[in-house]
């Protein structure tokens, strides 16, 4: 698998100036405007290099990608380990379901309870910063546990 990195020829834990650096020389050497012979294939090498710059030059941008990195190395491995039987498994309570959205109501309902309790710590704690407390507001709030339930449903082998 081709990352950014490896598309900008750039370590992993490259700063923002190497990274730069080794975009423009790269932009330099394949720009179709540089490469009249072989214009289409340059093209490619460019618009390839230049969504990779974007991402890797935007640090929020750079910090999810590096997330999602981290998420695609990590999941063959828990998939192989929970590989038994993603069909039906038994509960902690001991409740058996199937791995699809109505299985999943069962075990998401006390995981949304769980954090919504430990939400409600932190918001009243009067130490937290208030850009915090107003990031666990109810709208936001709602988008957290949207996207724990999206989260659990997608990564439902691993899970149950």
């Amino acid at each position: 698998m081709r990352t950014h990195y490896d598309n900008l020829q750039v370590q992993e834990r490259a700063d923002l100036a190497v990274i730069k650096a080794s975009y423009k020389a790269l932009a330099h050497r394949y720009h179709p405007d540089r490469n009249p012979d072989d214009a289409e294939e340059s093209a490619r090498i460019f618009r390839i290099i230049t969504e990779a710059y974007e991402v890797l030059s935007d640090a929020d941008k750079r910090l999810k990608y590096d997330a999602q990195l981290r998420a695609q190395r990590e999941a063959p491995a828990a998939a192989r380990r929970n590989a038994a039987d993603t069909s039906a498994q038994p509960t902690a309570q001991g409740h058996s379901f199937p791995a699809e959205p109505q299985g999943l109501i069962h075990f998401v309902s006390p995981l949304i309870q769980k954090m919504e309790q430990a939400l409600d710590q932190v918001a009243s704690n009067p130490a937290v910063p208030p850009a915090i407390r107003w990031l666990l507001s109810p709208p936001w709030r709602m988008i957290l546990l949207l996207q724990l339930v999206l989260a659990l449903y997608l990564f439902r082998e691993l899970y149950l």
